[in-house]
Formats: C-alpha cells, sequence, structure tokens
C-alpha cells in the first residue's frame, strides 16, 4: 500500500493519507486528482480502473484505492 500513499502524497503532501477516509466525498480528491491517481496507478500496476470504479467505497481512503488495486491485480504484490 505504500505505493499508493506516495502517489497521493505526490498529489496533496499536506494530507495524512494513512488516516484519512474522506477522499471523494469530503473533496480532497478532485477530478484532475482522480485522473492523475489512475494514470498513475495504471503505469505502476498495468491495471484499467474505468469511470464506474470511482466512488466513494473504492476511493475514500489509501486502503480502498490498495484493495481495488488488489483486487483488480488479482492479489500480485504490487509493491
Amino acid at each position: 500500500m505504500d505505493i499508493i500513499i506516495e502517489l497521493l502524497q505526490y498529489l496533496h503532501e499536506d494530507i495524512d493519507f494513512e488516516e484519512e477516509d474522506a477522499l471523494l466525498t469530503d473533496g480532497i480528491l478532485d477530478d484532475s486528482d482522480i485522473e492523475s491517481l489512475i494514470s498513475d496507478i495504471k503505469d505502476n500496476f498495468d491495471v484499467e480502473i474505468t469511470p464506474d470504479m470511482v466512488t466513494p467505497e473504492n476511493f475514500n481512503s489509501a486502503e480502498s484505492i490498495w484493495n481495488l488495486v488488489s483486487e483488480l491485480t488479482d492479489g500480485r504484490d504490487g509493491e
């Protein structure tokens, strides 16, 4: 999950992504951040995240993002 936190910190270094659990619902990540994050995830993990996957359930925390990536990679270790 460390790489997800690194990618998020690149977007907003002032946020504690290990504790934050409302990235979408509180508007911490905007559309531009999401696009950048999806692109970085694709580059790092070779997975495709579709627009219907961008939900609070999948993107409200670093952990939920990591869980989505893990599901998409069938549990491959992407760290």
